[in-house]
């Protein structure tokens, strides 16, 4: 507005709206030389007017008056108790469909022929205490079969960023470990049918917003669900239910499959067999609830040392890829290591 404005140095709209666009643009309030300038007043009208701009567009902030960065809006835009309510219910709604979609998966392998279905976790990827060269080695040996999958328990990644003492002993930083997840999924990637975020995955989420897990694996089409995943396995004319969760109550230190029952018994979910990491314990076997014949498997980690562990009195970890063998009409075994698994189904390994 550069025409001359002979308003009296009266404030109108249309002086108003000008001034929140100027401090849309420019962060504060127009000057007087501005506000001469623009209208063509003097120094006195001018005065005039920055004050009554001030007193339209100034607020409380604290002890001081700011400009309010919220649009302004009329009282008939305003939610009352009902729109809320209404709002809210589509909120909730919409976040437990997607949570249930996200965490009850069905999978259908046509083929009347057994399937490998191996459980890695705590990889701790970048961890110097980590064995690096077993989980390659892993990795690489289900890429070579078949019909072998996976599902990741999660602690893919060691990222250091929570905890102060973690950040200080840690050489490895989390775009490198991002780096060494993309490498792996470059060599056994289409092996992946789902994977589950660990408390050290989560950090990041937790920290910055940001779901790292989601963004590497949902980029490449895998089944990723925070925490907690719920597949329905076909196999031919059988149907497998597999729960794998990161962390569970329960916990034994005389026992490590306790946990993995108590979560049956009472958990939310029924399951064929249940896995839960976190614990760097391996242990794995057969149970039975209900008359039916059920799985426990704890993967225990790939990262054997740790300075934290140590401190807190806990051994060595042990590394291990335990697997169960899903058959079309023989129900399931179990095997604490793929390699156990492979020389009794040494069909697995054939196309």
């Amino acid at each position: 507005m550069s025409a001359k404005h002979n308003s009296g140095a009266v404030a109108d709209d249309t002086i108003i709206q000008w001034a929140r666009e100027f401090f849309n643009r420019h962060g504060a309030l127009p000057g007087r030389c501005v506000i001469e300038k623009q209208f063509g007043i003097k120094q006195q009208e001018s005065r005039a007017l920055s004050r009554q701009i001030k007193a339209a567009l100034l607020v409380p902030a604290g002890p001081a008056a700011g400009v309010s960065t919220h649009p302004q809006r009329d009282d008939a835009d305003r939610l009352d108790g009902e729109a809320l309510w209404t709002m809210q219910v589509a909120i909730s709604e919409r976040t437990l469909r997607e949570r249930r979609a996200t965490t009850y998966r069905h999978l259908y392998f046509d083929d009347d022929a057994p399937i490998a279905l191996c459980f890695p976790s705590d990889l701790h990827l970048g961890a110097p205490g980590t064995d690096h060269r077993r989980i390659l080695a892993d990795q690489q040996l289900i890429a070579s079969i078949p019909r072998c999958y996976q599902v990741n328990g999660g602690d893919v990644f060691d990222n250091a960023i929570k905890h102060r003492g973690h950040v200080l002993s840690s050489d490895s930083r989390p775009t490198r470990e991002i780096m060494l997840l993309e490498h792996l999924l470059d060599i056994a990637g289409h092996t992946y049918i789902g994977v589950v975020s660990g408390n050290h995955d989560d950090w990041t989420l937790e920290t910055a917003g940001v779901d790292v897990l989601q963004m590497v694996f949902g980029h490449r089409g895998v089944i990723y669900a925070p925490s907690r995943l719920h597949l329905t396995l076909h196999v031919g004319d059988s149907e497998y239910r597999i729960l794998v969760v990161h962390k569970y109550r329960y916990n034994s230190s005389l026992n490590p499959l306790h946990a993995v029952q108590r979560m049956l018994e009472r958990g939310q979910d029924e399951f064929d067999i249940g896995v839960i990491g976190h614990n760097h314990t391996a242990a794995s076997g057969v149970f039975h609830w209900k008359r039916q014949r059920r799985g426990a498997i704890r993967p225990g980690s790939y990262e054997i040392h740790s300075d934290h562990a140590v401190r807190h009195g806990f051994d060595d970890g042990t590394p291990s890829c335990p697997c169960a063998i899903l058959t079309p009409d023989d129900g399931f075994y179990l095997f604490d290591d793929l390699r156990q698994g492979l020389k009794l189904f040494p069909n697995l390994t054939k196309t």
